[in-house]
């Protein structure tokens, strides 16, 4: 236990080593600049005098009191040095986002203090100066109060405030903000550099831990500090100085108001004598108020007693004057570049566009003097003259501009009288949003007005695109803008016929159901004269429907009209049902049983073709009243009414009521013979409904009667779907109860299996005996299943059928059969899979001809081959009961052994699994190599010749995926039993299939032709072959082939490939002449397949690297002129032309025989693939491309036709987006080369994007990647350090 006397000593040196802490870094402190900590330190080094008296006194440390108040005193003084540490280790700004409660920690700390000095009065009685000391230092600090100053507490309200709120405060609060805590720093508010200091002094302090609150504050104050950096350009002098003529006047430095940094609309002045906008410096005391705090001013920090706004009248009025000034300036520069449009470069247009915006925005007041000018009509014109060729930027500045000045009524005469609403409705098809969002502005701007709406809605194709966008929620934006259109050009009733042909039928239906007699009569007029969609048929039936039926009971003229919007609506199947639970039958039947006095002929043919066409839709009507007297139309009644107006009505009406009797005679439901008919009214008739099933089930007790209601047509698929039919619960048990007392009888289960209650027959399945189990399985052999069935008897039925392969023969081959007809569902492979029926299938597979029959192995290699032709499970299972995998070596031979021996069905069903094994990714790898070390390319060779069409399909097949992987064995293979020239014949047999003709082509294009055999052996009768065949194809793109199509299509241009690449002048000759870089380049337009784009692009590189070796060696020679007059051109000897020469060839190049991309018109469509989701595809065309980026010179010469096709804006982005592999090397290589060009790293330089992107790929890009982004970042200039501008607003992004 520590003495009385230790215990003062330890808390005498933990005070001491407290207080040397505390007050050792004297007045230069960091901590001092902060008024708490200073006033801290000053009583510290107060305390520390009483402290020494103390340590003097030995005598007083045996004092209780004095060893209670040092021992308090160390503990707090120890407590404070955390909060000291703070202020004096952690920059500015953190310790200012803590201000207040550091400020209050350390008050406490004070107080505490006081209270301990409090208690030594007593023990230190006998020593006055030091008494005196401790009693007036307890007074100093009871009384003090440490507080931040009110420049310090609005700082933290505010940085408080930023970390709470998630939507970003208005720019005159953050311009305040800034002052503010500016001022709290010491720092002049416009030294950006110094501020910025600040800021990553706090990004420094907060790179450890540190809180959600201060992250935020901290990204909040660099957005803030990076807006209130940008200066706006000012002009020199007093307001008073004369303007210029010439040119646009920057503002003055007095029109910007402080917080906004714009120029000031209202402007007004403080009791501080201070400027601002209204609108801004009211922000800035709403925020203070919200705060709790009174308002100051942002420049000065002072708090304002008054909050009067008083307007700066003269500064007004000198704003007012530059205002009018430069809209005069712009307005004349408008015109001068809006007149010389089709000279004038595009920024140019878009500033002049710009500009006309921001002074309709921006000055209201000057839209006539806009307007005057003549630039409204001019944009109109500019829009009009140049809409097919100015780019969808452009055309959305125009708009932007016009929506603006149509706020101007003048105008807005002018822009409709110049077509502005066609060119809007055009716009509505344009690529960016801008463009489609401002063309909705300005058509909604017009709607407003009546005749304008007609106006729009008479555009051709006007109401279909807005329909369409209005329907589109992926753009909420134009979705509503659309919408809102749509409800103004409603309200006009003439446009009513307009939109309903357009897709918008509410206005149409909402006219039918509110409208007085005469407007139904009009639109049941028309809607009996339009033709509607399906979609259209449904909404009018479901929404108006009634009120057509209505109108039956009404005058002839009312009931024709209806009668034809009716039978227009009954021509949709599906609302066959909704006019019938509508009523409409009784009133059409009174229509036509009426006699030819009361209605006339017209209108009784008319009633019955609408019947017709309702009851040739079976399934609902035949529940439903014919007539009020509750007769339904198939019975005997309504029957002969119908029979006698057979024989009494014209031609037209007998062809319809004969149509409603086909009707009636073809339904399941009318011309059933038992009690179950009945049991469906349950929908009007409960009773009778309930009552039919309670018969039937009292019948179904009974053997044989429950063999007579299944067989029963309709019965069984009647009673299963009211069954499940959970909205009427109590005819739904009774239904369930029928059906079970029908599955008990043995004869039934194959018909409750057809009629998709499949339970019984897997109940058998499961737990019947041998004999039942052979049965079942040989009927599912046998069936004709659905989708659905063939999933459920093979999840709860699969493992017995499994176990029966293990059983005799005929239990075998039943079984067999079962699952062979369950796996030609794609889904059932898995649950094959799973449940282990591999390796028993194979075991029957690979078992000797003796043990098992030749089709039972037949069977067996059909279901395995439908198994593995479904990839992604069972390359994960085993194949036999010793755990070989299905493409194991060992597998893979003895299917290879059962090919060679086995008969020739089952030889089929081998080579079909041998397919799927090899088509998988995940085992293609590993069958690939086996079969060639088992020697298997020999046996497989062998069948592409066999008589059997499956045979040779299958083997086709087979080999075409195993030449992507073993191209070079395969082909050797091939030419050591010259089945090369077989395959080019297989192609070239016109009685061959399209199935084989795939596989072929796509084999030939997977080999490795050498240069001699293209010439040799593939020669120009193939490619002719080829070329014809391409343009076939490219004409078929849909239909049942569409999938063969486009692999023949891919094989083709394979093919073409081993011509592009072949250097044979003859080759070249024949690629020239059949216009390769043509075909190419279509089908990067025309195919969206990705391999078939990837090859096309192949072909243009391969074309393009032979142009650049064979250019300088003139082995490219033009070809001769075509046509009828092509020889007397030769022989009139004419003047040759000045050749033009191409930028990048320094040669005349023309658009085919020169192989150049660039005047083959190829380089646009490659960038653009760029961009194509497939990795194989963008990796080819940057291949492609970087082709003509070899020479510095050329690339310069061809820099601005490069450019303007986008190139170099398409493959920077590319490069900042992708990440690192093989097309990141590729890219970095074309980025590096881009920059080899001095002009372009210029305009690149200031890319910090681009910069990151380049230092990203030096750290985590390969060797490559790393060498090329080194050397351009050489070239850019800033590989000595990475810091640098922001990214330029001149570099573009991609239009990707």
């Amino acid at each position: 236990m520590t003495s009385p006397g230790g215990a003062a000593a330890a808390a005498l040196d933990s005070i001491a080593r407290s207080l040397a802490e505390i007050c050792g870094d004297g007045d230069g402190g960091g901590e001092h600049r902060w008024d708490p900590p200073r006033r801290f330190a000053d009583f510290a080094r107060r305390l520390e005098a009483v402290v020494r008296g103390l340590a003097g006194a030995p005598e007083l440390l045996s004092s209780p009191a004095v060893r209670t108040a040092l021992g308090g005193v160390a503990a707090d003084l120890d407590a404070s040095r955390p909060t000291l540490s703070v202020y004096r280790g952690r920059s500015p700004i953190y310790i200012l986002i803590h201000c207040v409660p550091l400020s209050d920690a350390l008050r406490g700390r004070v107080a505490s203090l006081a209270a301990w000095l409090a208690l030594l009065d007593s023990p230190v009685a006998s020593l006055p100066d030091l008494r005196k000391k401790a009693t007036d230092l307890s007074r100093d600090m009871d009384q003090t109060d440490l507080k931040v100053t009110e420049t310090e507490e609005r700082v933290y309200s505010s940085l408080q405030r930023e970390a709470k709120e998630v939507v970003q405060s208005s720019k005159a609060v953050q311009s305040a903000t800034v002052m503010d805590l500016a001022r709290a720093l010491g720092i002049d508010p416009a030294d950006h550099g110094k501020l910025r200091e600040q800021i990553k002094l706090l990004r420094a302090d907060l790179s450890g831990l540190s809180s959600v609150a201060e992250r935020r504050i901290l990204i909040s104050l660099e957005k803030i500090l990076d807006d209130w950096s940008k200066e706006p350009c000012i002009a020199d002098g007093l307001v008073t100085a004369n303007f210029e003529e010439e040119a646009h006047i920057p503002p003055f430095k007095n029109f910007l108001c402080p917080l906004t940094k714009g120029v000031m609309k209202d402007p007004v002045v403080l009791e501080s004598s201070q400027t601002y906008e209204r609108a801004a410096i009211c922000h800035w005391f709403d925020r203070c108020l919200e705060d709790g705090r009174d308002p100051t001013c942002p420049v000065t920090g002072k708090v304002l007693q008054s909050l009067e706004l008083r307007p700066n009248i003269g500064l007004a009025g000198a704003i007012e004057e530059w205002v009018n000034r430069n809209v005069e300036i712009q307005i004349n520069s408008a015109l001068q570049y809006l007149a010389e449009e089709s000279s004038c470069p595009v920024e140019c247009i878009l500033t002049v566009l710009d500009n006309v915006y921001r002074i309709s925005e921006e000055h209201p007041s000057c839209r006539y003097k806009v307007r005057n000018a003549g630039i409204v009509a001019l944009v109109v014109k500019l829009l009009k003259d140049q809409s097919s060729r100015m780019g969808s930027e452009l055309r959305g500045k125009a708009l932007m501009a016009m929506h603006s000045m149509a706020k101007d009524g003048e105008s807005k005469l002018i822009m409709l009288e110049q077509g502005i609403t066609r060119l809007a409705i055009r716009s509505l098809t344009g690529r960016s949003e801008m463009e489609k969002e401002y063309a909705l502005k300005l058509l909604l701007e017009f709607s407003i007005d009546t005749d304008c709406c007609t106006r729009i809605a008479l555009e051709k194709g006007a109401l279909v695109l807005l329909s369409s966008m209005a329907a589109n929620s992926d753009y909420p934006t134009s979705s509503n803008l659309a919408e809102e259109v749509l409800k103004n050009l409603e309200k006009v009733e003439d446009n009513v016929q307009h939109l309903a042909m357009a897709g918008r039928f509410q206005p149409l239906v909402a006219r039918l159901c509110n409208g007085t007699e005469d407007v139904r009569l009009e639109i049941a007029t028309l809607v009996g004269k339009m033709s509607l969609t399906n979609n259209g048929k449904d909404y009018i039936a479901r929404q108006g429907g009634r009120i057509l039926i209505n109108m039956l009971s009404s005058n002839q003229e009312q009931q024709a009209a209806s009668l034809h919007a009716l039978y227009n609506l009954s021509t949709l199947d599906d609302n066959a049902a909704i006019l019938v639970d509508f009523g409409t039958l009784p009133t059409l039947l009174d229509i036509l049983f009426a006699t030819q006095q009361d209605v006339p002929s017209e209108i009784k043919e008319l009633a019955a073709s609408t019947v017709a066409n309702i009851v040739s839709i079976s399934g609902h009507w035949e529940l439903s009243f014919g007539d009020k007297e509750g007769h339904q139309i198939q019975s005997e009644f309504i029957i002969r009414k119908l029979l006698d107006v057979l024989s009494h009505s014209p031609c037209k009406c007998q062809a319809a009521v004969l149509h409603i009797l086909c009707g009636i005679a073809s339904s399941p439901r009318a011309s059933a013979v038992l009690d179950v008919w009945y049991a469906n009214h349950h929908n009007t008739m409960p009773f009778w409904g309930e009552y039919a099933l309670k018969l039937l089930l009292e019948f179904s007790i009974d053997t044989d009667c429950c063999t007579r209601i299944a067989l029963e047509k309709g019965a069984l698929v009647l009673l299963s779907s009211m069954a499940a039919n959970s909205d009427y619960p109590t005819s739904s048990n009774l239904a369930e109860e029928v059906l079970k007392n029908l599955e008990k009888v043995e004869d039934n289960v194959q018909h409750l299996a057809m009629a998709g209650r499949f339970q019984p027959l897997v109940a058998r399945l499961c737990n019947g005996t041998e004999d039942v189990r052979l049965e079942i399985a040989t009927l599912v052999g046998k069936m004709s299943l659905t989708n659905n069935g063939k999933d459920y008897i093979a999840r709860q039925g699969g493992r017995i059928l499994i176990n029966m392969l293990s059983s005799n023969q005929e239990q075998q081959a039943a079984s067999l059969h079962a699952l062979y007809n369950l796996s030609t569902l794609d889904d059932n492979a898995a649950i094959l899979v799973d449940f282990g029926t591999l390796p028993t299938l194979l075991d029957i597979l690979f078992a000797t001809q003796q043990d098992v029959p030749s089709e039972i192995k037949e069977l067996a290699a059909s279901t395995v081959a439908n198994i593995v032709s479904i990839s992604g499970h069972w390359e994960l299972s085993f194949g036999d009961k010793e755990g070989h995998q299905i493409q194991s070596e060992f597998i893979i031979r003895k299917l290879l052994d059962v090919l060679s021996h086995s008969p020739c069905k089952c030889q089929a069903a081998v080579l079909h699994i041998l397919c799927g094994i090899a088509s998988s990714p995940r085992a293609s790898d590993m069958a690939a190599s086996c079969i060639e070390s088992s020697g298997g390319l020999k046996i497989v060779v062998q069948y592409i010749e066999y008589s059997e069409i499956d045979h040779r399909v299958n083997a086709f097949r087979l080999l075409n995926l195993l030449s992507e992987k073993l191209g070079q064995v395969l082909a050797e293979e091939l030419r050591a039993s010259n089945k090369i020239v077989s395959l080019k014949g297989k192609l070239l047999d016109a009685q061959s299939s399209l199935e084989e003709r795939c596989e072929v082509a796509g084999l030939l294009a997977n080999l490795p032709i050498l240069d001699d055999e293209v010439k040799t052996v593939l020669g120009s009768d193939l490619l002719t072959w080829i070329i014809s065949h391409i343009r076939e194809e490219q004409s078929i793109s849909s239909g049942r082939n569409s999938k063969k199509v486009r692999r023949m299509l891919e094989g083709l241009l394979g093919l073409l490939l081993h011509y592009a690449k072949t250097p044979d002048p003859t080759i070249i000759t024949l690629v020239q002449e059949n216009q390769f870089m043509r075909i190419f380049r279509e089908q990067l337009n025309s195919r969206p397949h990705s391999r078939a784009k990837q090859r096309a692009v192949l072909g243009l590189k391969y074309l393009s690297e032979f142009a650049r070796v064979s250019v300088a060696a003139d082995l490219l020679e033009p070809q001769p002129p075509r046509g009828l007059c092509s020889p007397l051109v030769l022989l009139c000897g004419m003047a040759p032309m000045v050749p033009i020469l191409c930028p990048l060839h320094n040669v005349p190049c023309d658009e085919n025989s020169s192989f150049c991309l660039l005047k083959g018109n190829a380089v646009k469509p490659l960038i653009d693939l760029m961009n194509d989701e497939n990795v194989d595809v963008q990796l080819a065309a940057v291949e492609a491309l970087s082709t003509i980026l070899s020479d510095v010179q050329n690339l310069k010469n061809a820099k601005e036709e490069l450019e303007r096709l986008g190139l170099f804006r398409a493959a920077i982005y590319l490069f900042k987006e992708v990440r690192p592999g093989k097309l990141q090397e590729k890219v970095a290589l074309m980025v590096e080369r881009f920059f080899q060009v001095e002009a372009l790293a210029q305009d690149y330089s200031t890319d910090q994007d681009l910069v990151m992107a380049l230092v990203g790929a030096m750290k985590h890009g390969n060797a490559n990647t790393k060498k090329h982004a080194q050397d351009a970042l050489a070239n850019l200039r800033v590989l000595s350090g990475v810091g640098g501008k922001p990214s330029s607003n001149h570099v573009k992004r991609s239009n990707r």
